[in-house]
């Protein structure tokens, strides 16, 4: 048997799309990127660059895949003589859309489409009726997405409207993971696909399942303006400059007036315990847990 590539697992062939995605002061949303590869794929980007005529204009094609219609604002290729180096596709992209600014709220999408634009290259899988042999897939591969959203500022909330699915087939595996973080919002996609061969009887089975998973739902995060998460935002970079007293008082007066009264009790109380003698911190802490129903507490805290 003839193998074009050593029988490795996906830790060997992978190709992984980085994204960081912020909306700036102009009301844009920017993505920058980075592609690494490994095995097989570093072989292919290689090679590709290597034999192609206009290696420049090409790049530029290939990242318009990441998302459809959005502007190429810059991108290059790092180390792509240097066999000893990895091999790095890099750059910069204006999504297409406006955002119309704060407060409104800003949508960006990232999906497991991506992927198989960029790396799968599903347009070159035979289809069913075109078959004629098995299919032999004789090393397994793994393509991932990491990417970073950015909230516009302090007050903003990500909310998922729409989340990716996992899939798990005797063909691939589909993971995907999202989670909030203090700047936003991270998305993780792994796609495996497994080494297989295929009878011609399963091939139509294996070839729709994989064709399939370029109309997944997708993820949509979508940043929401939140004035009182900003308005709390605001109070708590000011009471970096603030005592331990004066930063509860101002907390809890912020809970008063925002309903949360519980919260504004625990603030005042501890106001009261850094300065006993704070005639403020004992007024908020008896106005609290006067809203909270407790009426003799409150009357011995005035």
């Amino acid at each position: 048997t003839i193998r074009s590539l050593p029988s490795y697992d996906e830790l060997h062939h992978n190709a992984t799309l980085e994204l960081t995605l912020e909306p700036n002061q102009r009301n844009e949303v920017i993505a920058k990127f980075e592609m690494h590869f490994s095995g097989m794929f570093e072989q292919r980007f290689r090679l590709w660059w290597g034999y192609s005529r206009e290696p420049e204009k090409e790049l530029r094609s290939l990242v318009e895949q990441i998302y459809n219609s959005a502007e190429v604002v810059k991108v290059s290729a790092k180390n792509e003589r240097d066999i000893w180096e990895p091999f790095v596709i890099e750059g910069e992209l204006k999504l297409p859309g406006e955002w119309k600014g704060e407060p409104a709220p800003v949508a960006i999408p990232v999906g497991i489409s991506q992927l198989l634009r960029l790396f799968a290259g599903l347009g070159d899988y035979d289809r069913p009726e075109e078959r004629e042999q098995p299919f032999e897939m004789d090393t397994s591969y793994k393509l991932s997405l990491k990417a970073h959203m950015i909230k516009p500022r302090e007050g903003y909330t990500a909310v998922t409207v729409t989340v990716g699915p996992e899939e798990s087939t005797e063909y691939y595996q589909l993971t995907q993971h999202g989670e909030q973080t203090a700047q936003g919002y991270d998305v993780a996609i792994d796609f495996t696909l497994k080494k297989n061969t295929i009878n011609r009887e399963k091939y139509q089975e294996f070839y729709q399942q994989l064709t399939q998973l370029d109309s997944l739902p997708h993820w949509m995060v979508s940043f929401q303006f939140n004035k009182k998460a900003a308005a709390l935002a605001e109070l708590t970079s000011k009471n970096e400059a603030r005592t331990e007293t004066e930063s509860h008082l101002a907390l809890s007066q912020f809970y008063i007036d925002h309903g949360e009264f519980d919260k504004a009790m625990i603030a005042a109380r501890t106001a009261v315990e850094f300065d006993e003698m704070n005639g403020k911190a004992h007024f908020l802490l008896g106005m609290a847990q006067g809203y909270n129903g407790l009426f003799d507490a409150s009357d011995k805290s005035f």
